[in-house]
């Protein structure tokens, strides 16, 4: 079973998949957002064709740890998923993805303007790649 994960921004969402073992993440196609309804149908489709047991999420969250109003919106959109999934979803801290992808997107000498939500879907690896080791820290034995 996989874990999916998500960079839930205001006009992109960034996706990422686990390997079967829960070792590895790989970036799928971003979603381009439109309503929440059709965003959350998207994620519910890409779902039909893949076994996940677990849905993460990145929470944006501010430098202090403290909430903002993005944090707001991503935590009623992972709520809406969860009711319209009946999957585990855990919010997971993301402070810096976004940069950290930036970062390796510029030193690979992409530019993320030109091919739209790249960042996202880089961000969505990460969150993935990071709450992987988080899990295996967590439980060693596994």
């Amino acid at each position: 079973m996989r874990i999916l994960a998500l960079d839930v921004g205001d006009v992109y969402i960034g996706v990422a998949v686990s390997d079967p073992l829960g070792i590895t993440a790989q970036a799928l196609p971003t979603i381009k957002r439109s309503s929440l309804e059709e965003d959350l149908q998207k994620i519910v489709d890409l779902l039909s064709t893949m076994e996940v047991k677990e849905i993460v999420i990145g929470l944006p969250r501010t430098l202090k740890g403290t909430s903002s109003v993005q944090t707001e919106k991503v935590q009623e959109f992972a709520q809406k998923l969860k009711e319209k999934l009946h999957l585990p979803v855990t919010l997971f801290d993301e402070r810096f993805t976004t940069k950290i992808a930036l970062r390796q997107l510029h030193s690979g000498n992409k530019k993320p303007s030109r091919k739209k939500g790249l960042a996202d879907r880089v961000a969505a690896v990460i969150i993935l790649q990071d709450y992987l080791h988080f899990l295996k820290l967590r439980n060693p034995d596994v």
